[in-house]
């Protein structure tokens, strides 16, 4: 008996991003959002190189064939009793978010895979005693923990949010959205296009 694993959601996943992102939480405001082009400024050259080279091995894995550049880039702050509701990144390929910092008692980020709605969700086996058997196979929607100096990379259609911060000190994330440069697709295809 064989199983394949149809159509995955890869998520790539990193620790100990960047030597010092101490340096970054310098150059991080307060406001809610900075302007969406943080990548071009001289102060955060380290991080946008890394999301560059993070993203290029995420197309190396799924064997794509093209180049990539950042699109967007932008700080997040957000303070005790705000969230982030549910959403996606049009417009991009790839999105993704770093943590220079956080704590345990920040909430984390969680995905859903919309692609099922409607559909049967059958009761899971338990597992160990009381906790149902939740893998990342077969779970509609799966969190990952704010971890200092990390970085996770996704495809920009899957819907995410973050709850409500209950912590005093804020939740500082950096997120941004990765897109093709040049041929996307074979040239002799109907559907290719080369982006200008």
């Amino acid at each position: 008996m064989f199983y394949d694993y149809l159509f995955p959601t890869v998520v790539l996943k990193d620790y100990n991003v960047l030597k010092n992102p101490q340096k970054i939480l310098g150059a991080i405001g307060t406001e809610r959002h900075s302007t969406p082009h943080i990548h071009k400024e001289e102060k955060f050259k380290e991080l946008a190189d890394k999301v560059l080279e993070y993203s290029n091995d995420y197309a190396k894995n799924m064997k794509w064939n093209t180049e990539l550049y950042i699109v967007s880039m932008w700080y997040n702050s957000m303070k005790q009793h705000e969230d982030h509701r549910p959403h996606s990144h049009g417009n991009s390929l790839l999105s993704g978010v770093y943590y220079p910092t956080g704590t345990p008692s920040h909430p984390s980020i969680e995905f859903f895979d919309k692609r099922g709605v409607g559909v049967i969700d059958p009761t899971l086996a338990k597992e160990g005693g009381d906790s149902s058997a939740f893998t990342v196979e077969n779970s509609t929607s799966w969190h990952y923990p704010v971890i200092p100096n990390s970085i996770l990379i996704f495809p920009s259609w899957l819907q995410h949010w973050v709850s409500v911060n209950k912590c005093e000190i804020p939740r500082i994330s950096i997120s941004f959205n990765i897109m093709i440069k040049g041929q996307a697709g074979k040239e002799e295809d109907l559907n290719g296009i080369t982006w200008k």
